[in-house]
């Protein structure tokens, strides 16, 4: 629904002359008090000109899931309703409502992250805002407001939901580690927030059949065999989910030639997912694309690749650059690392890939791009000599666990490939690989404003289903065509 035209009002002690002036001053300095008490902060110079008096129609876009420069919103007429878009599902989900003299926002301005909501107005609605920069200025001036406001959060949340909170252990694991390995006790199950590895063992209270190793850089939440016995006896219903997903998932190992606790039977993936096609592509979240060599067109085929991709869900493609623009010049520095992370798996939940665009050269960014990878697609010119580049060495040399696959390039109207066992035999470490015609424009050699000015173009557009990009689009995400022929005279 597009955001339709909102008032915004700014209170001033010079009351004026006119009726409506008075009546828009008066609902004003009511919402301020009702506000401090919401806050449980006497001082009303603290909102010193610090707060609008919003009043918007009904269907008017408030904020947007995944904006930054987020507000709190104080309701004091009509309800806001909160919505989440799942890549699962075409409509919003809606989260919950916030009424007459409840908050909206807060959560993400108190821990500094992307909004995880859409926040629309149900109805005609007047509500105080508070920018994000405003309520910092507020939290220096008086520290105590983080912990009221704090509460105001933890209120919404059930006794239940809390009480599981204190039992969840956070982990974050690097890129090789192991989370646990063959013949530990089976005493917790993993639930993963980013990144790319399952664990279910702990439903059949038997040593662990496995090692499990974490393919990228992931986030765990490790919930302890008693707070799972906790959720069973309350809520029975989730077994029989649990039980469900499982026998789901070990058939179609069995039904696929492998064994019931083959390493892939570990992973119980979102049950409504249409994209959990049963195979190790299906379940793709990120594909970083890094370049065999500095004459690869690396924008123009990433560009290429999110066209194809938007055709079959969700697609974000991002770059140092987009990261920059998005997230601040900064945004790559250490000391921004978990802001950045959250950032990036917030993405992942809302999107059915993301492609991550390494620079041409081995800076934070493409070890980042390597680290979130759950593929990594080397590129080539298909008309080149084979050769090995610099960021594959390193590959080669690194603990990285993520599939490698090779996409060769080549002009549409060039020669057949060729030489195809010379680059394989240079790289033993790959597991698949690609021989893609492409169209004229990747090899144009256009600025980088002209050629995402040419893409444009080119998004506007629907995807060509018969192309070779379509066709990487398809394997990547689960969903190949083939045709099989047999019998002979069948042919």
């Amino acid at each position: 629904m597009q955001p339709a035209p909102s008032a915004v009002y700014h209170y001033s002690d010079a009351g004026g002359g006119n009726a409506q002036h008075n009546k828009v001053n008066a609902i004003f300095q009511a919402a301020k008090k009702d506000l401090l008490q919401v806050i449980q902060i006497e001082n009303p110079d603290l909102l010193e000109g610090r707060v609008k008096l919003r009043q918007v129609k009904a269907g008017t876009v408030v904020a947007r899931q995944g904006d930054q420069d987020v507000s709190v919103e104080f309701v004091i007429s009509g309800s806001l309703h909160v919505y989440q878009r799942m890549i699962d599902r075409e409509e919003d989900t809606l989260l919950f409502v916030t009424h007459q003299g409840e908050m909206v926002g807060h959560l993400a301005v108190l821990t500094g992250e992307p909004l995880i909501f859409t926040v629309r107005a149900h109805r005609d609605c007047t509500f105080l805002s508070i920018s994000k920069a405003h309520f910092y200025e507020m939290m220096r001036e008086e520290p105590r407001l983080v912990l009221n406001v704090a509460h105001t959060v933890v209120k919404r949340v059930s006794p239940f939901v809390r009480q599981i909170d204190f039992a969840l252990d956070w982990m974050a694991v690097e890129a090789g580690r192991a989370v646990y390995r063959q013949g530990d006790k089976s005493d917790s199950t993993f639930i993963v927030l980013s990144g790319r590895l399952r664990s279910v063992e702990a439903l059949t209270h038997m040593n662990r059949a496995t090692t499990v190793h974490a393919v990228r850089d992931s986030e765990l939440a490790k919930l302890p065999e008693g707070a799972l016995n906790s959720i069973k006896r309350r809520y029975p219903q989730v077994v029989t989910r649990l039980i469900h997903l499982l026998g789901q998932k070990i058939l179609g190992n069995m039904q696929q030639g492998n064994g019931p606790l083959a390493a892939r039977s570990l992973a119980l993936h979102t049950p409504t997912s249409k994209w959990d096609a049963g195979n190790q592509t299906s379940n793709l979240s990120t594909v970083s694309i890094l370049p065999v060599s500095e004459e690869v067109p690396l924008t123009a085929f990433s560009l290429e690749l999110h066209h194809a991709l938007i055709g079959i869900g969700p697609t974000l493609l991002l770059t140092s650059d987009i990261i920059k623009q998005r997230l601040g010049s900064a945004a790559l520095d250490s000391v921004h690392e978990y802001r950045l992370s959250s950032w990036l798996g917030q993405q992942e939940d809302i999107h059915r890939i993301v492609l991550y665009q390494s620079d041409p050269s081995l800076t934070p960014w493409t070890q980042r791009c390597i680290r979130q990878a759950d593929c990594i697609l080397m590129v080539g010119l298909g008309e080149q000599e084979p050769t090995v580049g610099e960021m594959e060495r390193m590959l080669e040399g690194g603990a990285v666990r993520s599939q490698k696959q090779l996409v060769l390039l080549h002009k549409e109207d060039g020669a057949p490939p060729r030489g195809t066992a010379e680059w394989l035999n240079m790289r033993s470490w790959i597991s698949r690989h690609h021989h893609l015609s492409c169209p004229r424009r990747v090899f144009s050699r256009r600025s980088l404003p002209k050629l995402r000015e040419l893409y444009q173009r080119v998004f506007d557009k629907g995807p060509d289903r018969h192309s070779d990009f379509s066709r990487l689009a398809r394997i990547l995400t689960g969903n190949s065509i083939a045709l099989v022929l047999g019998g002979g005279g069948a042919r």
